[in-house]
């Protein structure tokens, strides 16, 4: 599929930039068993930049995760994200209990979720997420690479209208958003905010 993304900052006066943008496809490949994701694969190739994209902003920020049945009902996870622009990898691990068939608690960092399934077209979640990316900024070349993201809490409608085709609307409150010039050893902060969501899922 496609993605795009935009941050702005323009309430963060301490912060040296004001927007950040990727651009590109995700291609994702995944193995269910069941109505279970057991494992998945997706690449993110695209340009991560502040303003104007060149050559330089490419990079395919990866993200792996697989299962490991426990018992019945629970399965341990990990997994690995990371990017060319990133500070470091960020691990993915937890457990994953499926405590009815409605409802499933997902104990993974950095993203847990207690999802409910109200019927077969509706599922509703409490979240967390951590989102961001490693960027090029067009500032001087001593701090050109910055890791931008941030952390939040909040709930999500999912309304798969048929095969295929889902979408999603949500709300809740940004806590932790961080802008780090890693490689310069300066890191920014702001202040939390609230948040709205409504995206829509095309698959095969």
């Amino acid at each position: 599929g496609l993605r795009g993304e935009r941050f702005h900052l323009d309430d963060a006066h301490a912060f040296p930039i004001h927007e950040l943008q990727d651009y590109g496809a995700q291609l994702s490949i995944e193995y269910y068993v069941g109505a279970v994701k057991a494992a998945y694969l997706t690449l993110s190739p695209g340009f991560y930049f502040e303003n104007h994209p060149i050559l330089a902003d490419w990079d395919i920020p990866i993200e792996f995760a697989t299962g490991i049945p426990i018992t019945s009902v629970v399965n341990g996870v990990v997994g690995i994200s990371w990017g060319r622009f990133w500070h470091h990898p960020v691990p993915i691990a937890g457990l994953s209990w499926t405590i009815n068939p409605r409802l499933r608690l997902d104990a993974i960092y950095p993203n847990p979720t207690l999802a409910y399934t109200i019927n077969e077209k509706w599922t509703a979640r409490l979240t967390g997420e951590l989102l961001g990316n490693g960027f090029r900024t067009d500032a001087d070349p001593g701090r050109s690479i910055v890791q931008y993201w941030v952390y939040r809490v909040g709930g999500n409608l999912d309304w798969r209208m048929r095969p295929g085709f889902k979408i999603t609307s949500g709300a809740g409150f940004e806590y932790e958003r961080v802008v780090d010039y890693w490689r310069a050893g300066q890191l920014f902060r702001a202040t939390g905010a609230p948040y709205v969501r409504l995206g829509i899922e095309l698959s095969r």
